[in-house]
């Protein structure tokens, strides 16, 4: 939404009939400035985490995760007020996240595409979250950044897609992959163990 030079995003709730839920933010909607919520994941106590993309010419495209009580309010237990930005690792020239999903310990696991600092490679990134909004470093043993390239050449272009917790704890991951020199694209799935690294069982 837009209310003159100001862009600001929304999260609505509507009741099992359709209407708005008028006891989740100010009648049934929380607005925020200069961020724009793109996906949510519920907890079972009513919580509600989420990805959001900075709003506005001077954005640079910064993106955060929140989360919110089941009334609409920040969680102040989580990170720094309840938002926390995405900071990508050094080196690289930004981190476009598109998923997130909640694993049953609370934890957090984030998704999209790493792109270098050149612009040449991209690469599927996963991170995690602990449940009270710490980065997990521990994550992949690589900074808490877990990076998958398929086994590609140089340069690669691998599309961060899609995410899927499996029941074990581990993720599966699909994605496009590619060669820019052979102008060659191809599907191709991955599986993580649940510390981020890649499950040696699986393909080869």
């Amino acid at each position: 939404a837009a209310r003159g030079l100001e862009q600001q995003g929304a999260i609505l709730r509507v009741d099992s009939s359709g209407q708005l839920d008028t006891s989740f933010g100010w009648n049934g909607a929380i607005t925020y400035s200069q961020r724009a919520p793109i996906f949510l994941a519920a907890d079972p106590d009513g919580r509600i985490a989420g990805l959001a993309n900075a709003l506005g010419s001077g954005s640079s495209e910064a993106q955060f995760v929140f989360r919110i009580l089941a009334d609409g309010s920040p969680d102040t237990s989580f990170g720094g007020g309840g938002f926390i930005p995405v900071v990508p690792p050094a080196g690289s020239d930004k981190l476009r996240l598109r998923r997130l999903l909640r694993a049953t310990d609370g934890s957090y696991y984030l998704s999209g595409t790493l792109y270098s600092a050149n612009g040449n490679e991209w690469r599927f990134a996963v991170l995690r979250f602990l449940p009270d909004g710490t980065r997990d470093t521990a994550f992949a043993g690589h900074s808490g950044i877990a990076l998958i390239d398929f086994n590609l050449g140089v340069p690669r272009k691998t599309d961060g897609g899609e995410l899927a917790l499996l029941g074990d704890g581990k993720l599966m991951l699909a994605s496009t992959a590619g060669l820019p020199a052979l102008n060659a694209n191809h599907c191709a799935i991955a599986r993580l163990t649940s510390d981020g690294m890649l499950d040696a069982t699986f393909g080869n």
